[in-house]
């Protein structure tokens, strides 16, 4: 052997990495959060893919029929607690928006607001549609509160 050679380091071993697991949303500073989308619950394992499909179709439904499809989905679930908070809080989320789309038409200003609560509107209902897929509970910010003393969903 060479005696000018250089010894050969010994190998090392591969340091572990321990990784901390990635946050699911962003902080919003509501009761809820670690859901799909901001103001959601975590996804439930033990929610039936039938519970899903159905507060899904509420949701979308609602974008067509208003508050008629959550009224009628808050009636036939009494035995599906998840369909029935969701129905609660899109029927609660809709009456409200009634309201304000009423007291806007009304105000020839509020006209012109119209647009935008009706966009604000249909962004809270696709948040409400994925949520529902996902399984997790929502709680919209302004009208959660109405739906929980209202329905007690």
């Amino acid at each position: 052997m060479d005696e000018n050679r250089p010894p050969e380091p010994e190998p090392q071993p591969a340091p572990t990495v321990t990784s901390q697991p990635a946050p699911t949303s962003i902080s919003t500073g509501a009761s809820m959060t670690g859901g799909p989308v901001p103001f959601s619950g975590p996804p439930d394992a033990s929610v039936a893919q039938d519970e899903k499909t159905q507060a899904l179709l509420m949701w979308i439904l609602s974008l067509f029929i208003s508050f008629v499809s959550p009224l009628i989905f808050y009636f036939i679930s009494n035995e599906k607690p998840f369909v029935k908070q969701h129905a609660g809080q899109a029927l609660a989320f809709n009456i409200v928006m009634f309201i304000i789309a009423v007291i806007l038409i009304i105000t020839v200003v509020g006209m012109l607001l119209l647009p935008v609560i009706s966009i604000a509107g249909l962004v809270v209902i696709i948040l409400g549609a994925i949520a529902a897929n996902a399984g997790s509970r929502i709680d919209i910010p302004v009208t959660g509160g109405f739906a929980k003393s209202w329905f007690k969903s």
